[in-house]
């Protein structure tokens, strides 16, 4: 069954809603505690910020109207104390809405970069890794931007708009009434104008007499705004004048009005950022939404305990799914016996990388068997089977972390007195040691502070740690110099004591300290034996040697 390809477009496409904030708010409504107090302090934000015309309200008709400086004090303390209140309370709210951001971000990159481990290689041949990567960053920055700030600032407009309406019609029905009124009379030609203005705009530009009909219409959309709003305002003065209001109460109905409108002007805004944090959280939906083609069984056979590393492919055919023409294994028939290192030498595109991926399950072969100590992998649990290797890769991967964490890798709970023991058998403790901050330096980016020797040896020293039954060993040391070749392979001879070793061959030194060489071509043994029994056969093996085996090493 074929994987589906992620949608590499980022184009606003009519299929993003909000209902995709559904993955932001499953993971906010894991903190309720947080949510409850940062959605208590935005109402009380919202409340002091209608407050605050209110309390000038009071300033001017019991203050400054009453004539009495005790008067004018207490209406300021109110004031002070609204004031003091909205300070506290956006406090509180963006320390804890910054707070949900950045966990709900932690935990969504979490689960997406678990759920992606779990993938196979075929999903991430099909996918570009930068898009993966594209959406594991900026789509997550765009969900930290929605919580923590979008949704926030969305929620305190809400509550501030509503809040400031019901507070205009308290202070006089009969405005807030004109005011709604005028909302869609005001709206509705300004919509219909724009339409007419845009196409105007985009069809005759150079016709005089539309030029002159969008001069007109723009005066008449200024005239219906200004005018509604001198309308308002000239109903209040009468009301004043007759004494129906006080001039606080028409000083808070203009306060109050600017914030609603304020408010609600800003919902649309927001609602753009909106849209594109649904847009990434469905991009990063549809990656928890791909499913690992190898699964874990429903009920698992469990290993042997302990697992003595007896390997063996029986009769394996495998083809990769995105070359379906090619056999990358044909017929393959290869056992090996617990404690055994077998060296696979071959041409490039023989079949060797195919074998590891096989025996660590990243697929499943599309004939045959594979078998851990007798148990057919397919039955087994992937990570059971995954927790009984280790690998050293012909390309070390180094994180942009401390040599600490570089090494615990290979086992989160080892202690320094065993990062120590597995540096020293790597022989890794030297250069560790001479680091600035020891165990505590950061190594940079691939680990970008060591030489090509130095990473050799910290992977070794990882699987070392992991302490597993069988290692697969990529060899690299082709690039090295004398010195750290030799270092190296002194670290390999005390890695693959006692373990089932599975090794593709570079060197002629590890060739030799091998029990056994297997010579693949086109997904075949075409050869098997010892060093010196293949090159007197003088085939393929004796060419490889001639060919890519330095007989200095």
């Amino acid at each position: 069954m074929a994987s589906p390809t992620l949608d590499k477009t980022d184009k606003p496409d009519k299929r993003r809603n909000l209902g995709d904030l559904t993955l932001v708010w499953d993971r906010v409504r894991a903190y309720p505690r947080h949510l409850l107090v940062a959605l208590l302090a935005l109402v009380t934000t919202s409340a002091a910020t209608i407050a605050i015309p209110a309390g000038f309200k009071r300033v001017i008709d019991h203050g400054f109207g009453s004539g009495s400086s005790a008067n004018v004090n207490a209406s300021f303390h109110y004031l002070l104390m609204i004031v003091v209140v909205l300070a506290i309370g956006t406090a509180v709210r963006f320390y804890f809405v910054s707070w949900l951001g950045e966990r709900v971000v932690a935990d969504i990159r979490a689960r997406v970069q678990r759920h992606l481990l779990g993938l196979t290689p075929r999903f991430f041949e099909e996918n570009r890794p930068s898009e993966i990567a594209s959406r594991l960053t900026s789509d997550t920055a765009l969900i930290e931007t929605v919580v923590g700030t979008t949704v926030s600032v969305a929620l305190r407009n809400c509550f501030t708009g509503i809040g400031g309406m019901v507070y205009l019609f308290a202070i006089s029905p009969k405005l807030a009434g004109l005011l709604l009124l005028g909302i869609p009379l005001i709206i509705l030609p300004v919509t219909i104008f724009g339409r007419r203005i845009r196409n105007l705009s985009r069809a005759s530009q150079d016709r005089i007499a539309d030029v002159g009909s969008i001069a007109i219409m723009t005066a008449i959309m200024i005239g219906l705004i200004f005018g509604s709003i001198t309308l308002v305002m000239w109903e209040g003065a009468s009301d004043v004048a007759s004494g129906r209001l006080t001039g606080g109460s028409m000083f808070a109905f203009v306060v109050t009005g600017g914030i609603v409108a304020g408010a609600f002007g800003a919902l649309t805004e927001v609602y753009g950022d909106l849209l594109r944090g649904a847009g990434a959280a469905g991009r990063l939906a549809e990656l928890l939404r791909e499913e690992p083609e190898i699964a874990r069984p429903q009920v698992p056979v469990p290993l042997p305990v302990p697992v003595t590393g007896a390997l063996t492919f029986d009769h394996v055919r495998f083809h990769y799914p995105t070359r379906p023409d090619v056999a990358a294994l044909a017929d393959y028939n290869l056992r090996i016996a617990p404690g055994e290192t077998v060296a696979v030498v071959g041409p490039s595109g023989a079949g060797k990388s195919t074998l590891f991926q096989l025996a660590e399950r990243f697929y499943d072969p599309d004939a045959g068997a594979i078998t851990l100590d007798g148990v057919d992998l397919r039955e087994a649990d992937p990570a059971a089977i995954r927790a009984q290797i280790a690998m050293v890769p012909q390309d070390t991967v180094i994180f942009g972390a401390t040599a600490r964490d570089n090494l615990r890798y290979g086992d989160w709970a080892a202690s320094d007195e065993a990062l120590w023991a597995a540096a020293e058998a790597a022989n890794a403790a030297d250069f560790l040691r001479r680091l600035p901050d020891g165990l505590d330096t950061y190594l940079g980016e691939g680990g970008a502070r060591l030489s090509g020797g130095q990473r050799q040896r910290v992977a070794i020293a990882r699987a070392l740690l992991r302490d597993a039954p069988i290692l697969l060993l990529d060899e690299a040391t082709s690039a090295l110099d004398a010195g750290s070749e030799r270092l190296v392979q002194e670290a390999l001879e005390r890695l693959m004591e006692t373990r089932t070793t599975l090794v593709i061959a570079h060197r002629l030194a590890t060739v030799r300290a091998a029990n056994r060489i297997v010579v693949m071509d086109e997904g075949r043994i075409v050869e098997e034996g010892n060093h010196a029994a293949l090159i007197a056969t003088g085939g393929l093996y004796a060419r490889l040697a001639s060919l890519q085996f330095n007989e200095a090493a």
